[in-house]
């Protein structure tokens, strides 16, 4: 028996329709969600957490090796000489390079035209009083009264020195043997000298793009 496609067509929509009705039946029936979860107020309440003062026997310990002066050797104590020294010192600003601890037990590594010098709260320079390190933040006071602040300064790298020099690439030589024999061709110029950055003016990601550099510079040399 031999269907016509009239029929099968007949049967196909008949088909599509009753899934057409059946979907749209599951759409209809009611569906109960879950209300929203109300979080606890106790749980979005912020926690303090007390500060935490650091042993006074370790700030001694960390002072006696700065990390921040070369040799990791402890400066000598000038505090009385500088206030001796305070009413005739003239000199450049005072810089805060460091500190070490906080509250009463803080040192403040102190710079002013290129000398260092270390500074425990109580001691003195060119009048002014330290009187506490608060993270990074160091707080002086005069003899009249007077407040100072001396905020943490990072050093910028300069821009001098940091490129390395890329040495030039290599002159290509003729393929033809007799044609080389019977030019004359200039020496190569020599190699370009190598600057030497500062200590810690490089970063390290300028200085793995300037070794890249190099290595490109010498493979286009090879290739030629």
């Amino acid at each position: 028996m031999t269907l016509k496609p009239q029929t099968l067509l007949l049967g196909v929509v008949v088909v599509a329709l009753a899934a057409i009705a059946g979907y749209w039946s599951l759409l209809a029936v009611p569906r109960d969600l879950p209300g929203a979860v109300v979080p606890d107020a106790a749980a979005l309440r912020a926690q303090t957490v007390d500060a935490v003062v650091p042993d006074a026997a370790l700030v001694q310990a960390i002072a006696a090796r700065p990390l921040f002066i070369p040799g990791r050797r402890p400066l000598a104590d000038d505090a009385q000489a500088t206030t001796d020294s305070a009413s005739t010192s003239g000199g450049g600003r005072l810089v805060l390079k460091g500190v070490l601890g906080a509250g009463d037990v803080g040192v403040a590594i102190l710079s002013r035209d290129g000398v260092v010098r270390r500074l425990s709260r109580g001691q003195v320079v060119d009048g002014w009083t330290l009187e506490q390190i608060d993270g990074r933040v160091a707080r002086f006071s005069g003899a009249g009264g007077e407040t100072m602040e001396l905020k943490l300064e990072h050093l910028t790298q300069g821009t001098a020195g940091q490129a390395q020099a890329v040495p030039p690439p290599l002159q290509p030589q003729s393929a033809d043997p007799q044609a080389a024999a019977g030019t004359t061709t200039a020496p190569p110029p020599p190699p370009a000298p190598v600057v030497r950055p500062a200590a810690g003016a490089l970063s390290p990601e300028e200085l793995v793009a300037a070794r890249r550099a190099r290595r490109e510079a010498l493979l286009r040399s090879q290739a030629n």
